[in-house]
């Protein structure tokens, strides 16, 4: 069987599962079934739909489509435990992205196992690269949210009283309410101490 795994985090589902038909069609092979995994890739891979294919459908001799190698997993170790399990069920692989096929088992060669491994590496560095610009992107819109000091103000006695308690201001800002930050300016714009 020829199965099309498809991990929809990153990309459009359809734009894959299209360049994967149009990569099997042009290699004369015709996918038996799609996996479509929602499940984050940050995930381990035995948590995920990869890993019910790979261990409970595949057998020897069936073929594994996927679009790029980081789909697989998140981490080089984690895409080394896949290509074993791959080659003990003799799967081979094809990685449409790059179009590279990865025969796991005896035939597998040491410079293809290395091109492999390159193009999946080149897929984390700009994956990571994308997260973080997009991270980063968020975090400078993000606008801060306004502090209601007079809620806080309210509770001075009681914040004063816990403060010479030696209660901690993350226990003091979860018991009246509040965010930990504001709590904290807030005592000391206040001079509020522990020693009255």
């Amino acid at each position: 069987m020829n199965y099309a795994y498809i991990c929809v985090l990153y990309n459009s589902p359809d734009a894959v599962k299209t360049a994967i038909t149009a990569y099997a069609a042009e290699h004369k092979l015709k996918i038996d079934e799609f996996i479509i995994d929602e499940k984050q890739n940050k995930v381990n891979w035995e948590q995920r739909e990869l890993y019910t294919l790979i261990s409970d459908k595949c057998k020897v001799g069936d073929q594994l489509f996927v679009y790029e190698g980081s789909n697989l997993a998140r981490s080089t170790k984690q895409i080394l435990f896949v290509l074993k399990a791959l080659a003990e069920k003799k799967v081979m692989l094809h990685l449409t992205k790059y179009n590279r096929v990865y025969p796991c088992g005896e035939n597998a060669d040491t410079e293809n196992f290395i091109r492999i491994m390159q193009n999946i590496e080149s897929d984390f560095i700009a994956k990571r690269t994308t997260d973080a610009l997009a991270y980063k992107s968020i975090a400078e819109n993000a606008k801060p949210s306004a502090v209601n000091y007079d809620e806080i103000e309210k509770h001075k006695d009681d914040i004063q009283n816990f403060l010479s308690k030696k209660i901690s201001k993350a226990a003091i800002a979860k018991i009246i309410g509040c965010d930990y930050i504001a709590l904290c300016n807030y005592i000391a714009q206040n001079n509020l101490t522990t020693d009255k």
